[in-house]
């Protein structure tokens, strides 16, 4: 589920935000196939103790999947009741990596920021519980500070897994406020190259 799932989750919003529909359509694109690849093979493999072997071969086959020229894989469809979702498929490799390595991983942290900027955007694309979008409805109006310190520390969503790691709490802000700003194509990249000073720059517009 880490590998197939989580890859899904962790390229949908991001992606959907750059103005993608589909999945195919995101790997068509160069930069959103290279994140979907590093998330893959630097941040969610490594949290895992089956052979490395086994692992990058069936991540190798989910590529392959998700290039498939006769689907048409919404992401939208993906995206119902997303906030569950991450939590069940991208945070469990959050925590392993921040355990292991004691930093939080860029691109799925990047997730969790495409996230937020989605639901706070709201509309008609939002489709989840309706307590979760209650919390996001009541911190609408919040600055991006005030509102992500409100969604790392919802305990009903995450538990306390993402308060827990205290790099969260410094590095969420700056992807959150990136793409709120709609500065997803210019930090994106940025990303893929580890350039956190053009990052925080971007961050600090």
């Amino acid at each position: 589920m880490r590998i197939l799932n989580g890859a899904h989750t962790a390229m949908v919003l991001g992606a959907y935000l750059a103005g993608k529909s589909i999945v195919r359509e995101c790997m068509e694109d160069p930069v959103i196939c290279s994140f979907l690849n590093k998330a893959l093979f630097d941040e969610i493999i490594p949290t895992l103790d089956l052979p490395r072997s086994e692992l990058t071969a069936f991540a190798a086959s989910v590529i392959d999947r998700f290039n498939n020229p006769y689907i048409d894989h919404r992401l939208l469809s993906i995206a119902l009741n997303f906030t569950a979702k991450w939590k069940a498929r991208v945070l469990p490799s959050v925590t392993e990596y921040v355990k292991r390595t004691g930093e939080l991983p860029a691109r799925l942290t990047f997730s969790f920021a495409a996230y937020a900027a989605f639901y706070r955007k709201g509309g008609e694309a939002v489709s989840d519980d309706e307590w979760v979008l209650d919390f996001f409805r009541a911190h609408a109006n919040d600055d991006t500070k005030t509102f992500v310190h409100a969604l790392v520390h919802n305990e009903r969503m995450w538990g306390d897994a993402l308060a827990g790691a205290s790099a969260a709490r410094q590095t969420s802000p700056i992807f959150s406020a990136c793409i709120i700003q709609q500065a997803f194509q210019a930090c994106l990249p940025a990303l893929l190259c580890r350039q956190q000073k053009q990052l925080r720059l971007i961050g600090d517009r």
